[in-house]
């Protein structure tokens, strides 16, 4: 079985009896929609808290000598992090770095040494502060949660046929699918249980058919296979969660579209 979008769109018009889309409220974009609703506001939050590494991601950003830091990504659940590490210039191990509440910083602040190796941060809004600002250029690596994409039509993404992995870069083939541009950026998913995100936010260059892909786009190295997908960025044709309750997003989908449509009855028994 396929766990994707466009079965969503199946499985919820079946179960609710809702019509072929002639009309606003019926449309395949509405059912995507409270479909993405039904799991970010109800699901997501459900799974991160009982099994809180199945969206976890890491993300290396490259900081120069003399800067404050980084933006949180804008893909983070609840623009939150999980862990803080600093990576020096000079291949020591990663230091974790400690949390400071704002109001402490000023304790640790030195009008004397200003700069050096940080070992903590503080939040100022959405960025990441360090502390004390680097000396030197680093690496900050983040862990954090990565909600997922929104859904899209299958007939707007690529499923991959072929995989060329090269020295430093992949070339994607595929045969059917929607056009993602000359050099569009890109997510690439697994298309196999538990559908995580391969490459985020990924710059591809290629043709109508293919795409040539950095291998430091993936994330941890984990190159992808035949059969994973190629959509545009920030958005998904499968359903990422773990199968277990993907039943769940079909019945509360078809619940709230019922209630949308004005079967208050139905709904509830949706639900039930």
């Amino acid at each position: 079985m396929a766990y994707t979008s466009d079965d969503l769109i199946t499985e919820v018009r079946q179960s609710g009896a809702i019509p072929t889309a002639t009309a606003l409220g019926t449309l395949d974009a509405d059912i995507l929609r409270a479909a993405d609703d039904e799991m970010r506001g109800v699901l997501l939050p459900e799974l991160v808290r009982v099994r809180e590494e199945f969206y976890e991601r890491r993300l290396d950003t490259a900081i120069a000598a003399n800067a404050y830091g980084m933006r949180v990504p804008d893909r983070a659940v609840g623009s939150t992090l999980r862990t803080v590490e600093w990576l020096s210039s000079d291949g020591a191990s990663p230091l974790k770095l400690e949390r400071l509440e704002p109001e402490r910083v000023q304790w640790f602040a030195s009008t004397a040494n200003p700069t050096g190796n940080p070992w903590a941060f503080y939040m100022q809004g959405s960025r990441v502060m360090l502390v004390p600002v680097p000396g030197q250029a680093g690496t900050l690596r983040v862990r954090f949660m990565q909600r997922p994409g929104r859904l899209q039509l299958v007939s707007t993404c690529r499923q991959i046929t072929t995989v060329a992995v090269g020295a430093s870069t992949t070339v994607l083939t595929w045969t059917t699918g929607g056009t993602l541009g000359a050099t569009p950026t890109v997510d690439v998913i697994a298309g196999t249980p538990s559908f995580e995100t391969i490459g985020s936010g990924v710059v591809a260059t290629g043709t109508s058919t293919t795409v040539t892909v950095p291998n430091s786009a993936f994330i941890d190295g984990d190159a992808p296979a035949i059969g994973d997908w190629v959509a545009p960025q920030d958005t998904s044709p499968v359903i990422q969660l773990p199968v277990e309750l993907q039943p769940c997003v079909f019945q509360s989908t078809t619940a709230r579209l019922l209630k949308n449509l004005g079967r208050t009855q139905e709904s509830q028994d949706a639900y039930s």
